[in-house]
């Protein structure tokens, strides 16, 4: 039979970044430079959004009012504006936007499936966290006042074109945490632009300073990666240090009525290097850090519904298969194997390491052709997986 490769992430990002190739995005450009992709092709992000799947969401669906915001030139309009009680209503939305103001729909990829995919990809390429918001911008106008973001941005150019200006920035690597505040935040002298067209990909690194302009009508996702940092680990580690050193629990050094004694602080200071420095510290903030990302992977539940209807019941012919661009893990130690198959954790003996790690590798299978003791054992295996939602079987 044919076997299926399960992750086609990798395959998927060589597609949005073409013509250059993945290792070349990864050594030049990724959380250092800019990278665009002029492609001469409109219909070349097609197969990750289309207008006619945005005319239906804004036609079709009770979109929430908090995930839509309207303005023109960074300049907001009132949502009671355009809603109607909890949702949007969406002949307002359209009208407003007919007189230049710029549609922001956040988190789209909740409600466009094949942008919640390339998401739930990207999750599982980069280890985070990613959302996608879509913006429709009326020509000649901004979507914003120049700004940095604190997420790494894929920007899929899906109709029109935009110009973007670039400007110096002032602050290396934001982190999600920081927010852009024109109050407080200083942007430099516009030193760089670059256009993109209907079908074009740009990558923007986190910190760039951009400020974006519709040449004419534009449609693009941003699709932000929210990736894990250094300071993300010292978080990790902060609570099992505290935990571990009782001086860090101690009352710093104050002066009746005139506030902390400074100078005994700081020779009191408990000193955290042999914590920092401990290896197998850094080794269980990594694994919780890690474990934190895949619990808040996405779950796939498209045709356990089916399933449920069809009365389906696995025999040695049943194809089953991991649900498209899940989490499958397989660890194993002496005494027991931990699977982790699309957000479902299991423990299981020893003896199943051989047909989980088949199953892991290829993705789609025949139960007959799974590793076992017996054809009684791989159905049952298959049937608890299947009643665990791990896999589901394919609609013959």
């Amino acid at each position: 039979m044919n076997l299926l490769p399960m992750d086609e992430t990798h395959s998927r990002l060589a597609r949005l970044i073409a013509p250059l190739t993945v290792d070349q995005f990864f050594d030049a450009y990724w959380q250092k430079e800019i990278y665009v992709a002029n492609r001469n092709s409109p219909v070349a992000n097609d197969w990750v959004c289309r207008i006619d799947d945005i005319d239906e969401l804004l036609s079709d669906v009770a979109l929430p009012a908090t995930q839509v915001n309207l303005g023109q030139s960074a300049e907001g309009v009132s949502m009671q504006i355009y809603s109607r009680g909890d949702y949007i209503d969406g002949a307002q939305v359209l009208r407003l936007h007919r007189s230049g103001k710029t549609i922001i729909i956040r988190a789209a990829h909740l409600w466009l499936p094949k942008v919640r995919e390339l998401c739930e990809h990207f999750s599982g390429l980069f280890h985070c966290e990613t959302q996608a918001n879509l913006y429709l911008t009326p020509a000649g106008t901004h979507s914003s006042y120049p700004h940095w973001d604190a997420h790494d941005i894929f920007v899929i150019q899906l109709a029109g074109s935009k110009r973007w200006l670039l400007y110096e920035s002032h602050l290396e690597y934001p982190l999600p945490s920081y927010r852009f505040d024109r109050d407080r935040h200083s942007v430099g002298e516009c030193n760089a632009e670059f256009v993109v067209h209907s079908g074009d990909l740009a990558y923007v690194p986190r910190g760039a300073v951009h400020h974006p302009l519709a040449t004419d009508y534009s449609v693009h996702i941003a699709l932000g990666v929210l990736v894990k940092t250094w300071a993300d680990l010292a978080v990790q580690m902060l609570p099992e240090i505290i935990a571990r050193d009782s001086r860090l629990r101690k009352a710093m050094p104050v002066v009746a009525n005139k506030g902390f004694d400074v100078e005994r602080c700081l020779e009191e200071m408990p000193n955290l290097d042999r914590f920092l420095n401990d290896a197998s510290l850094r080794r269980q903030a990594l694994l919780a850090l890690t474990r934190e990302v895949e619990h808040g992977r996405g779950v796939r539940t498209r045709g356990q519904l089916n399933q449920f209807a069809r009365a389906a019941s696995v025999s040695l012919d049943t194809i089953v298969e991991l649900p498209f661009s899940s989490l499958a893990k397989v660890e194993t130690t002496a005494e027991e194997c931990r699977i982790l198959f699309n957000g479902a954790e299991l423990k299981a003996g020893p003896d199943h390491v051989s047909a989980l790690t088949f199953i892991k590798m290829h993705g789609c299978v025949r139960t007959g052709d799974i590793p076992g003791q017996s054809d009684a054992h791989r159905i049952a295996l298959v049937q608890k997986l299947v009643d665990e939602g791990c896999l589901t079987i394919q609609n013959p």
